[in-house]
């Protein structure tokens, strides 16, 4: 379904008031190239009891800030893939989403043709119950947008991408 490597290059800089926090994947904050699950607390999707995905890596390809990135691949051995597939970070503690600024580079290097699979970026939030909702929902969808959810819930379209950019 997916011959497609997606590379997601993460500069999180959360920001609350003067804090801040930075994830960019490099040696200098614990990160080694190589699987990325149980790395400074990231996990990747699992697929059944003490099975993690693979594919999911700290990856000195592509990095446009430092030497490091994210690189989410398909993992051949579940075929089609409808499943949600990628690395994922909880922090210690709550960053309020009001004041919150997200910035990220995305490299995405392509997707087969008749394959209708969209890659996100999300960030959630809590709503004390223990349900999640999203704070920001970013997709680049299969026919090249670029969409994000407005207040509405409704994806709207923002620009376009390109393979190999």
């Amino acid at each position: 379904m997916k011959k497609i490597t997606f590379v997601l290059f993460t500069f999180l800089a959360f920001q609350l008031g003067n804090t801040q926090q930075t994830i960019s994947f490099e040696a200098s904050e614990g990160f080694s190239v190589g699987d990325i699950n149980g790395q400074n607390g990231w996990v990747v999707t699992g697929c059944g009891e003490g099975c993690f995905i693979e594919n999911q890596s700290v990856s000195n390809d592509f990095a446009s800030d430092g030497t490091n990135a994210l690189k989410v691949s398909v993992d051949p051995a579940f075929g089609p893939q409808n499943l949600v597939m990628g690395g994922f970070y909880e922090f210690a503690a709550p960053v309020e989403y009001e004041t919150a600024i997200v910035s990220y580079d995305i490299y995405i290097t392509g997707h087969v043709q008749g394959d209708d699979s969209d890659f996100r970026f999300g960030v959630t939030g809590e709503d004390g119950l223990g349900g999640l909702f999203f704070t920001f929902l970013i997709d680049f969808n299969f026919q090249g947008n670029i969409r994000v959810v407005n207040d509405a819930g409704t994806f709207v379209n923002i620009g376009t991408w390109v393979n190999n950019t």
